[in-house]
């Protein structure tokens, strides 16, 4: 009895079984890399862009964070890790680059213009009583006449109406504080010093608001609106350069929440306003880290000058 081996079936063979091939490796993945190179895309965009250059770090700084998380993972594509370490650091000192020239161009124009105006008005001359004096007063004097026929006074013309309404203490105090230490800033100050005079003025208001709530207040629009979900923003100007506001984006107060929902029970009343209509309203003030007060302005500079402040409103009425 013969033995016969067993055959192995052919693989190539269409009848035959098929034997599987090797399985391709699956290529790995870098997820932070790849969010590393979209954010500093971003970046790179708003550092570019006129008016929102300032913002950049705030893509900039997770793109790099990122891109080092995504450099540092074994066994991953490097590439687009590597591209937006470099999209992100570049971004980042183009923010910086804009926002310091910025804030240097503004102090400078802030200061030459302080300069000229103080100049202008040192040239103006001024009138004493005695040359105000007419002609025809001087010859009075000089020539006595008869007693003229004894006539009912005309009554005196009424007071104008004050520019930002009838304001109570506390608002005036507030704007009095504000104005002496815009003066203070006129001068020739250092950086350091210029610190110092608003981070006492805004104890002085903030002495002045006590729990940094403002009631009845007086003042005129000077901007209103709604964003693109229909929440309104207001800007209301309590003195020539001074306005308490909400923002006016969702951006913006995404943290401080001050955007006035149409649930609100004076929503109807900020529909019929207009700017540079005179307004009783109510805040109470966003506080920012060491003060009960938030500036809405871009520098320092411009809060020293034509401070804006951050505020919830909390009632909006025609005055």
């Amino acid at each position: 009895m013969s033995y016969n081996p067993p055959t192995i079936p052919n693989a190539q063979s269409p009848q035959g079984p098929q034997w599987p091939g090797p399985v391709p490796p699956q290529s790995a993945k870098n997820g932070a890399g790849t969010a590393a190179m979209v954010l500093g895309i971003i970046a790179a965009v708003m550092a570019v862009l006129p008016g929102v250059s300032f913002g950049a770090w705030l893509f900039a700084v997770p793109a790099i964070i990122l891109g080092i998380i995504g450099m540092r993972k074994a066994g991953a594509p490097r590439g687009r890790a590597l591209a937006g370490l470099i999209e992100g650091g570049a971004a980042l000192v183009v923010a910086i680059a804009v926002s310091a020239a910025a804030a240097g161009s503004v102090s400078d124009g802030f200061k030459k213009g302080y300069e000229e105006t103080r100049a202008e008005s040192a040239a103006q001359p001024t009138e004493t009583p005695a040359a105000k004096a007419s002609p025809d007063a001087v010859t009075a004097k000089e020539t006595p006449k008869a007693a003229p026929a004894e006539t009912k006074a005309p009554a005196p013309a009424p007071a104008p109406a004050p520019e930002f309404g009838s304001q109570p203490a506390d608002e005036v105090a507030f704007v009095t504080a504000i104005a002496t230490t815009k003066n203070e800033l006129s001068g020739d100050l250092t950086d350091l010093q210029r610190s110092e005079a608003l981070r006492t003025r805004d104890a002085s208001l903030c002495s002045v608001l006590g729990d940094g709530a403002a009631t009845d207040w007086t003042g005129k629009v000077k901007d209103i609106g709604a964003n693109g979900e229909g929440k309104a923003y207001v800007e209301v100007e309590i003195a020539s350069g001074v306005t308490i506001k909400t923002w006016n984006n969702a951006f913006s107060d995404v943290v401080d929440g001050t955007l006035i929902d149409p649930s609100s029970p004076f929503f109807s009343n900020l529909v019929a306003m207009k700017e540079g209509q005179m307004v009783k309203f109510s805040v109470q003030m966003v506080a920012d880290e060491g003060s009960c007060l938030s500036k809405g302005n871009l520098t320092e500079t411009f809060y020293g000058l034509t401070p804006e402040f951050i505020a919830h409103f909390t009632n909006v009425q025609a005055a």
